[in-house]
C-alpha cells in the first residue's frame, strides 16, 4: 500500500519500508556470508554488516540509517522494485553509487567471483530404505517431495552460466533415492548436454544411489549416458541388512547385491560406499570379503549422533543425529528438491541413498 521513503532531519537521513530479498546469514569457522535466495549468490560479509542484517526488521515503521542503506544495496539485498523507487525519488542510480558502509560494516564494494563447477539435485525427497545412521528422516528431510522439471532446468542453467569460462561441470544426482525421480533424470541429462553443448561445454553426470531400484534399462541408460554411479553398500549381509534395512525392516542386501553384479557388467570399476557405525567391523566391508565386487569401497565413518553411532535419536536417525551431523566437517553444498533458502544445508558424507 505505501511504498519506501525517506526522512531527513539534523543533516541525517533514514529509509522507511524497506524491503529486502529472501535471504540468509551463514557463519562457518569465524566467517559471515550471505546468501541471496532469489538470486542463488552469497559473498562474503563482516560480522559487524552479518549482525546488523540480523536485526533488522523490515516494516513501514522500520527506519534503517543512510549508511546501512547503501550497504544493502551494495550487497543487492534490496528488493528491485524498492531500490528502483527510491533511485527515481532520488533522482540517482544506486548501482552507481558507491557502496560506502558505516563504520564497522565494511559492506563489499564489488563481491569476488568464482566459477561453480558442480551441483547436487535432490531429485527426490523421499526414499525405500530407512537406514539407521540417515540424518535426513529417511531422505525426506522433513518434508517429502519430487523437484520439479523446472527446478531442475533452471538449477543447470544456473550451473553453466556460473561456470564461467570453465569448459567442463558436473551435476550430481542425489535424495533420497534419486531413481525415485527416473524420468527427471533422464529429462535433466538431456537437456544439461544440449545447453552444455551450446555453449562449447561439456557436462558429466554422477548418481548416489541404494541399487535396489537399477533395472536393466536403468543400467542401459547409466552406460550409456556415462553416468558415474556410487552405490551405498556396507558391507556382508548382517552388516547391510542391520543398517541398511527397507522400510518394512526387511533386508536389502540380496537385491543390492545381486543389482551390483549386473551393474558391473557395465560400469567395470564401479565404486562404493560403506558407511562404518559404532557396531561394524571396517575390516569386514573389505572388497574380497563383503564388497559385492565392487571396484572400490572406502569406509565413511558415521558422524556421530544418529542411534547406530551409540547417540540419541529416533530410528530414522532423529533430531540428535541430524544436528549434530550438519554441524560436523567434510560437508558438501546441495541443492535440495525445494526452492527457498530454509531448504538449503550442509550435509555430511554420511548420506542418504
Amino acid at each position: 500500500m505505501f511504498g519506501p521513503y525517506e526522512i531527513t532531519r539534523n543533516g541525517r537521513t533514514w529509509h522507511g519500508n524497506v524491503a529486502l530479498k529472501e535471504h540468509r546469514i551463514l557463519e562457518c569457522e569465524g566467517a559471515h556470508c550471505l546468501f541471496l535466495v532469489p538470486d542463488m549468490a552469497a559473498l562474503p560479509v563482516s560480522a559487524a554488516l552479518a549482525a546488523a542484517i540480523a536485526g533488522l526488521t523490515p516494516g513501514f515503521s522500520t527506519l534503517v540509517p543512510d549508511g546501512l542503506m547503501r550497504a544493502l544495496r551494495g550487497c543487492g539485498l534490496v528488493e528491485e522494485a524498492e531500490q528502483e523507487a527510491e533511485d527515481a525519488a532520488a533522482g540517482t542510480e544506486a548501482k552507481d553509487e558507491a557502496a560506502a558502509a558505516p563504520a564497522g560494516t565494511d559492506a563489499p564494494a564489488a563481491p569476488p567471483t568464482f566459477p561453480v563447477l558442480h551441483i547436487a539435485l535432490f531429485l527426490t525427497q523421499t526414499c525405500n530404505l530407512r537406514c539407521v545412521y540417515c540424518y535426513g528422516e529417511g531422505g525426506e528431510y522433513g518434508g517429502r517431495g519430487m523437484m520439479d522439471e523446472a527446478t531442475a532446468l533452471a538449477a543447470v542453467d544456473w550451473l553453466l552460466a556460473n561456470s564461467f569460462d570453465e569448459k567442463t561441470v558436473h551435476v550430481s544426482f542425489f535424495g533420497g533415492e534419486p531413481l525415485l525421480n527416473f524420468p527427471l533424470l533422464q529429462r535433466v541429462v538431456a537437456y544439461a548436454k544440449d545447453e552444455a553443448a551450446a555453449r562449447g561445454k561439456e557436462v558429466k553426470f554422477g548418481m548416489t544411489t541404494n541399487a535396489t531400484l537399477l533395472t536393466d534399462e536403468v543400467i542401459a541408460y547409466i552406460a550409456k549416458e556415462q553416468i558415474s554411479p556410487l552405490v551405498s553398500f556396507d558391507g556382508p549381509p548382517d552388516t547391510h541388512d542391520r543398517q541398511r534395512p527397507f522400510k518394512n525392516g526387511r533386508g536389502s542386501h540380496a537385491r543390492v547385491h545381486g543389482n551390483v553384479q549386473k551393474l558391473r557388467a557395465a560400469v567395470p570399476k564401479l565404486t562404493g560406499r560403506a558407511t562404518v557405525c559404532k557396531v561394524s567391523d571396517p575390516l569386514r566391508r573389505a572388497p574380497r570379503d563383503g564388497g559385492g565386487g565392487l571396484h572400490q569401497l572406502p569406509p565413511q565413518p558415521r558422524v556421530a549422533g544418529g542411534p547406530a553411532a551409540g547417540g540419541r535419536g529416533g530410528p530414522r536417525g532423529g533430531p540428535a543425529g541430524r544436528g549434530r551431523a550438519a554441524r560436523g566437517r567434510g560437508a558438501d553444498a546441495r541443492l535440495p528438491a525445494r526452492r527457498g533458502g530454509r531448504a538449503l544445508r550442509r550435509c555430511p558424507r554420511a548420506a542418504p541413498g
